[in-house]
């Protein structure tokens, strides 16, 4: 997922928190089928996955322009 992540912004597409949640429900429903729940993956896991990750991740992560300002 951190080289998906990469891959994209390498492109000039960085991702972002829904585009990265869409990815990985993919991936998750893919692998696990009906045991996966409908709503996907937790409320907090991108952030939590951004934050463990953010060494290699900081350069191509989005971020709204309110948090960019500010």
């Amino acid at each position: 997922v951190v080289e998906y992540c990469l891959e994209l912004g390498r492109r000039g597409f960085p991702i972002g928190h829904r585009r990265l949640k869409e990815h990985v429900d993919a991936i998750r429903q893919a692998r696990l089928r009906e045991k996966f729940p409908a709503e996907g993956i937790g409320k907090n896991w991108t952030d939590r996955f951004v934050e463990k990750h953010m060494d290699k991740l900081g350069r191509f992560w989005t971020r709204s322009l309110d948090t960019a300002r500010g």
